[in-house]
């Protein structure tokens, strides 16, 4: 297998360097995995010529990858104008990475005008396609109110289509919505569920609002909680619905 990649390797840098005229006679698919191979090999110059070549073409996934180089700037000039060119191309053809990046750059106002309208647009439409990272940030588009009126039920939603692919502060964010009622019914059992799956994955703020937590609920709801919360019976005692509970200080996001 090696020993193949090598011979392939050889061949793109011959036809490459020997007869420049040949590569752009090859197929955008071509181009696209020699483009690949010298961006693995660390020679990103080589490798945005070829993708280059292949995302002329027309080949999403090249102009997608030229759109991400220039977006990280990694051993290659960062320029966001360039970014945003190749992203929306890759964008148009429906490409939810491409369109996610195109969204961050206008959510930032990265080399552009800040514009929270086509952020929220191209978010919405890489979200859809089920993109974890648009989804959490369409959940703070509305949960802020960035460009568009505060909707709690429009944070949650995509705050928890998110966090249900295991983005850690989604999965927070969602639980601290049961935690404070908002948009949702208020649910320390869920509240915990959420936050333990941030908290597990080294989110410090989540390992603080889980021990908070951990001393509000009742211990049939803390038992309850910590199986995954299947089944659950009729609760008595205290517990989320306690005074206590609204005024733990759970930590802010």
């Amino acid at each position: 297998m090696i020993k193949n990649i090598l011979v392939y390797v050889s061949v793109v840098m011959t036809i490459f360097f020997i007869n420049p005229i040949h590569a752009e006679k090859l197929s955008p698919d071509d181009a696209y995995n020699s483009g690949v191979i010298f961006e693995l090999s660390k020679d990103i110059e080589h490798s945005v010529k070829w993708f280059t070549i292949a995302a002329d073409q027309g080949h999403t996934e090249a102009q997608y990858r030229l759109g991400d180089l220039y977006f990280r700037g990694d051993d290659i000039e960062q320029d966001y104008t360039l970014a945003l060119k190749w992203y929306l191309m890759a964008a148009e053809q429906g490409h939810d990475s491409a369109q996610m990046g195109v969204g961050s750059i206008y959510v930032n106002g990265l080399g552009i005008d800040q514009d929270f309208k086509q952020a929220n647009y191209w978010l919405t439409r890489s979200a859809n396609q089920g993109n974890a990272y648009a989804q959490y940030n369409l959940g703070i588009i509305y949960d802020n109110g960035y460009g568009v009126d505060i909707d709690r039920s429009q944070a949650f939603k995509w705050y928890k289509r998110a966090a249900e692919s295991g983005i850690s502060q989604a999965q927070f964010n969602v639980g601290m919505f049961y935690a404070r009622g908002e948009a949702v019914e208020q649910d320390g059992v869920k509240a915990y569920i959420w936050i333990s799956k941030a908290a597990g994955q080294g989110l410090q703020i989540a390992m603080s609002a889980k021990i908070d937590l951990g001393l509000i609920l009742t211990p049939a709801e803390l038992a309850l909680a910590e199986s995954g919360g299947v089944d659950r019976p009729e609760l008595s005692g205290p517990g989320i619905n306690s005074p206590e509970f609204k005024s733990v200080p759970i930590p802010s996001d």
